[in-house]
């Protein structure tokens, strides 16, 4: 029996990716056009995907159990696209659930186990830094922006965050949220908006002022407007 944990289109939209959660995981490149499956990805459970800015390549968070009374190791792996062929592994730590690929260059975010944030370059293979700690109970969504200029995250506390590239802490945003949820954070396409979902509600603030401009709960009335 499986789950799907995720799914991501691909830099060209031509493809999806669907990692899917189970006694045996696996990851599944699916072409978007017919159907058929193009790569089928065979792993421990995987959580979180992200596409190579090239589409060369994809990330995904697994875990593995490696004793019956241990808990799980967190791994980030990269398979080439075409081959499946594995490129890298590796050992995180604490599994982490998200996880999102740079809009034009070779680097990868997720969280990290000290709830920091890692930015780490998949060619070099190598962590370039982390932030502060991004959320003292856990980062549970991170995302890119579409220039790649800065990055978004948001865990059990309900606070969005925008860092810059560097890893620079730019704004912070509190959801209102209830304590304890799993939110999850997003761009929308131009840059000018970052939101925040959970549930039934959605929340939208201009990136670059903070104002909130969007909040909506289903079933209920609109109380603001974008775009």
């Amino acid at each position: 029996v499986f789950a799907i944990s995720q799914l991501a289109f691909s830099p060209e939209g031509d493809r999806l990716a669907a990692s899917l959660y189970g006694e045996f995981g696996r990851i599944l490149i699916i072409d978007i056009g017919t159907g058929a499956i193009l790569l089928e990805i065979s792993l421990p459970a995987a959580r979180a995907i992200a596409w190579g800015a090239n589409g060369d390549w994809v990330a995904g968070i697994y875990e593995y159990y490696p004793l019956i009374t241990a808990g799980p190791d967190g791994f980030i792996g990269v398979w080439n696209t075409t081959t499946g062929e594995e490129i890298n592994q590796y050992l995180i730590g604490r599994v982490p659930i998200d996880i999102d690929g740079h809009p034009t260059n070779e680097t990868v975010i997720f969280p990290s186990p000290s709830n920091e944030i890692t930015v780490w370059n998949v060619a070099q293979w190598q962590e370039l830094y982390t932030t502060i700690p991004a959320d003292e109970r856990g980062v549970t969504s991170v995302a890119w922006s579409p220039d790649g200029t800065n990055f978004a995250s948001v865990g059990a506390d309900n606070i969005v965050r925008i860092w810059d590239e560097l890893g620079e802490l730019l704004l912070e945003l509190d959801a209102g949220f209830l304590e304890h949820v799993f939110p999850e954070v997003f761009w929308s396409p131009d840059d000018i908006w970052v939101g925040v979902t959970f549930e039934s509600q959605i929340k939208v603030w201009d990136a670059n002022t903070g104002e909130l401009v969007f909040d909506h709960d289903v079933g209920e009335s609109i109380t603001g407007s974008v775009m």
